[in-house]
């Protein structure tokens, strides 16, 4: 255990911990010294929440930032040379310090050959068998840098993307890939190209990173799969990108978009004077915990105004730009005005344990949280009111209406991991698609539902987010529900939902009646 203090100094076998008083700040190192092409996997846990934590070389110039107003994050880290880091941790108050790290691993990946789709790829494999290949090179990657990344070339009904990196020495994946997986781009022998080339549909709409060297663990699928993480970062050489949580390259990502794209025009900023937005947090006796809420309210909205609740509130408040969206959606009359609450998680690991159907959770939604909301000044009905999240929080949204449907009447729920049962159990509980299961059984619940999924929401799971938000749709519309139904070209992305979230909100509070038609 470290503590913030003046001038002390403690040896850990992976550097040395010390930590500095710096006005009426404080600041906590731990240095890692890595040799070339080491990966080394870690996690800091401090006993309450800290400003900020990031990684610095040696002279103290900022390679990443790591987390912000958090208490724990993990390290994931790959050296490209012989080289010094150190974490660096600013805390406002004096604090305690757990560390965690791996042994060092120098092994690295390799990558897999795939066939030529792109005609421009396949000229330059062609023009590479003359013999001045170094110029052919220079001159592909000048045209490049002109263009911009990805390539696309447009066929007849399709696009043709090439997504690019120049110069890794062992492997390139791609994160964010159009595939329910990561993807390893392929090395064309004897250059610095490295490519994958995808054929997608022309309103496709992706954030993606690209990750080069990526370390290798051996004998450890999850965690070669999780060191991505040490060097995923934006494409240089595409100009449009979405940043958050920092400003460095690796909290960047990079945007595709192709000729059919659609564009939500409520992601535009606003005044904030025309909404409040408060931070609470909120004790909870069924779950013994406390966690941050945040209310919005428009200027015009009311007490019995609809009411948006949104899980990963955080998320959804700083990544998605909730707020912005809900207030142009206002102002320019395609919703009544509306309040909305934002719940955020106490931890990534209680986000497992409370989103996935969690009777406690449920209950202290409903009997917990609502009459707190009604306290501070919201008093929605049923029909009035609306749980939204995705992923878990999709799947959240839905079981929590079901278990609720006197209180929450209207689910919105994008990609939805209604793949989700429980690991221990029964026979019956380790199936998928366990909710899905028991929507089967049960009554009929008077709810509105509109959900979404990403086509390339496929490849990963027994059965994926798209597979089960299809079966569920069938299942609902089984039962009587009333059920929108949308697929997105993109995946499982927060950029895609924030993109998508406005058409789920003017369905539920402006179209609660729909035909047979619309029910697909």
């Amino acid at each position: 255990m470290f503590r913030f203090g003046v001038y002390l100094y403690f040896l850990l076998s992976a550097g040395v911990c010390f930590a500095s008083t710096v006005g009426k700040s404080h600041e906590f190192f731990h240095s890692i010294k890595l040799k070339k092409d080491q990966y080394i996997t870690g996690e800091f846990s401090f006993s309450q929440p800290f400003i900020k934590a990031e990684l610095i070389d040696e002279n103290e110039r900022l390679v990443r930032v790591l987390a912000k107003q958090q208490s724990t994050f993990k390290l994931y880290l790959l050296a490209q040379a012989d080289h010094l880091f150190k974490v660096r941790v600013t805390s406002a108050n004096k604090n305690l310090a757990t560390i965690n790290l791996s042994d060092p691993i120098s092994q690295p990946a390799v990558s897999d050959n795939e066939t030529l789709l792109s005609p421009i790829m396949q000229s330059l494999v062609t023009r590479l068998k003359g013999n001045n290949k170094v110029k052919v090179v220079d001159d592909f990657w000048r045209n490049v840098e002109k263009e911009g990344t990805p390539l696309v070339e447009y066929e007849q009904t399709d696009a043709l993307v090439t997504f690019l990196w120049r110069g890794a020495r062992h492997n390139v994946r791609l994160f964010g890939a159009p595939f329910g997986s990561h993807q390893d781009l392929e090395k064309i022998e004897g250059t610095d190209i490295w490519f994958k080339t995808y054929r997608l549909p022309t309103d496709s709409l992706i954030s993606y990173q690209l990750a080069p060297d990526v370390p290798h663990v051996p004998n450890q699928p999850r965690a070669s799969r999780i060191a991505i993480m040490a060097t995923k970062q934006q494409d240089p050489l595409n100009p449009f990108i979405w940043q958050f949580e920092g400003t460095d390259k690796y909290a960047t990502h990079s945007i595709l978009t192709l000729k059919d794209t659609k564009h939500s025009p409520y992601l535009r900023d606003v005044s904030e004077h025309v909404y409040s937005l408060t931070q609470y947090n909120i004790a909870s006796i069924r779950l013994n915990n406390t966690r941050d809420i945040a209310i919005y309210k428009h200027k015009d909205a009311t007490p019995q105004s609809p009411t948006i609740l949104f899980f990963d509130g955080k998320n959804y408040q700083s990544k998605l730009k909730v707020p912005n969206t809900l207030t142009n959606l206002v102002n320019d009359k395609k919703i009544p005005p509306v309040n909305a609450v934002f719940v955020s998680n106490v931890s990534r690991k209680t986000r497992g344990q409370e989103l996935p159907p969690n009777p406690d959770f449920a209950w202290f939604m409903a009997n917990e949280l609502m009459p707190w909301l009604t306290k501070k000044g919201l008093s929605p009905s049923a029909q009035n009111t609306v749980l939204s999240g995705s992923s878990f929080g999709g799947l959240a949204s839905m079981y929590v209406a079901m278990q609720y449907p006197d209180v929450f009447g209207n689910v919105l729920s994008q990609s939805g991991s209604f793949w989700w049962s429980p690991r221990e159990g029964s026979k019956e509980q380790t199936e998928p698609q366990w909710l899905t299961r028991k929507i089967a059984r049960d009554n009929y619940k008077k709810l509105s539902i509109y959900m979404n999924a990403g086509v390339f929401e496929t490849g990963y799971f027994t059965i994926d987010i798209l597979e089960s938000n299809r079966h569920l749709r069938d299942v609902l519309n089984a039962k009587g529900y009333t059920v929108k139904y949308h697929e997105f070209s993109g995946g499982h992305d927060s950029y895609v939902w924030r993109n998508e979230l406005a058409d789920g909100l003017i369905y539920l509070l402006t179209n609660r009646k729909i035909i047979n038609d619309e029910v697909k």
